[in-house]
């Protein structure tokens, strides 16, 4: 899964968490704050998306100057 998906995901959790009236105040504002962190971040991450690299995958090196 790459970076956009996974803040995807995170927000739905996020969104579940804090909607979810059984739980404690201080666990539905935690939902909230990682909610609106990972919606800042998924522009950044939409951008990226086509630089993702494997897992595996080595770090390309650095072009000498």
């Amino acid at each position: 899964m790459n970076m956009y998906g996974q803040l995807a995901n995170t927000i739905a959790l996020a969104r579940r968490i804090e909607d979810d009236w059984r739980l404690p105040t201080r666990a539905r504002d935690r939902g909230k704050s990682i909610r609106i962190m990972c919606e800042a971040l998924k522009s950044a991450a939409f951008a990226l998306r086509d630089y993702d690299l494997a897992p595996l995958e080595p770090t390309p090196q650095r072009p000498s100057e």
